[in-house]
């Protein structure tokens, strides 16, 4: 115990607090940060090695009290807060980074992280546009980015952005999904079915055909729509009722719209 008075920050027992601290960020930390931040979140192996969340968030609330200016730190104790299930505190962590050091690409993505899993999409996308400026050539940042224009529903910006990505990124089936999506949502339906197709053929996703479908009979190509959503049924087991109630349900409306004369062999 301490004595009223005592400078329990200069005593040998806290010196070697201190030290044993600065050797973990040392050693295990630091020469992994970079990992870290692509991965969006800290090897939870290395709680092991910490103690437990709760000591963990103990410890580096010590040394952020002893060293306000390490940013590091900081950093760490907000992904502690964030895996704790705490977002509040570790928005708050992660806003002192920033507001000490600049834009970090860690803090950016997990306010990014907190925001989007709030529901606060705009917000989100914000920080995501810095994390881009930050490290142009990360394209799991920019995806993300992407992403969350769309769910913030800044459409125009969000299609910018997939179409940018496509060049880099021909063979992702989720930028085509995305791409398809955002077509259909800008009114460019014409040039959703490309992507849609694509999608189709690189992920063999049964959900695809069901787009495809829906996308050509709002062209008015009522054939090549009842030849996909024939697909997407025939896609699922007689006992996956919902899947083939929901194909079943569009069939009967592009059915009646004209009569049908030969199923397009772009559908086959």
């Amino acid at each position: 115990m301490y004595s009223p008075g005592e400078d329990i920050y200069g005593s040998r027992d806290h010196q070697a607090f201190r030290e044993t601290v600065r050797k973990f960020v040392q050693t295990e930390l630091a020469p992994r940060a970079r990992e870290f931040d692509k991965l969006g979140r800290i090897d939870k192996s290395l709680y092991r090695k910490m103690g437990d969340l709760d000591r963990a968030i103990q410890a580096l609330g010590r040394a952020v009290r002893l060293e306000p200016n390490d940013a590091f730190s900081h950093y760490l104790l907000a992904r502690c807060y964030f895996e704790k299930g705490l977002p509040r505190p570790a928005e708050e962590e992660a806003l002192l980074v920033l507001s000490g050091i600049g834009d970090h690409l860690g803090s950016l993505l997990l306010l990014a992280e907190i925001h989007s899993g709030s529901g606060d999409y705009p917000t989100a996308a914000a920080y995501l546009a810095r994390a881009v400026r930050l490290d142009p050539e990360d394209l799991t940042v920019r995806l993300l980015y992407a992403q969350n224009l769309a769910l913030a529903k800044d459409y125009e910006k969000a299609l910018t952005e997939y179409e940018s990505l496509s060049p880099i990124r021909p063979d992702d089936p989720s930028v085509h999904h995305q791409l398809g999506m955002l077509f259909v949502l800008t009114g460019r339906t014409e040039a959703a079915i490309p992507h849609f197709l694509r999608e189709w053929e690189l992920a063999k996703d049964p959900e695809a055909l069901y787009l495809l479908g829906m996308t050509c009979g709002r062209l008015g190509r009522y054939a090549e729509a009842v030849g996909w959503l024939e697909r997407y049924r025939d896609s699922f087991p007689p006992g996956a009722t919902d899947k083939r109630q929901k194909a079943e349900a569009a069939l009967r409306m592009f059915r009646s719209k004209r009569p049908l004369t030969a199923i397009s062999s772009a559908c086959r």
